[in-house]
């Protein structure tokens, strides 16, 4: 399965974001940190996500521990 139809089926599928589209390169992968577009409201959607601790509709779509890690710094500048 590619990263973006698993983002389409757990990620996308939950939050009822139907209109995307996400380039890929001449073999197919699809890079993790650009080529995603969304619409504006889609985007608000994923923004809630985190504000809600990955939460969306009493539902756990990521955990919050990950949304929580996934906000900290990696690296020092």
């Amino acid at each position: 399965m590619s990263t973006y139809d698993f983002a389409k089926k757990h990620l996308f599928q939950p939050l009822n974001i139907e209109d995307s589209y996400w380039y890929s390169d001449g073999q197919g992968i699809h890079n993790g940190g650009d080529g995603l577009r969304l619409t504006s409201r889609d985007i608000a959607k994923l923004g809630l996500l985190y504000l809600q601790g990955g939460q969306w509709q009493e539902k756990q779509i990521v955990s919050a521990a990950w949304v929580q890690e996934s906000i900290h710094p990696k690296f020092r500048t």
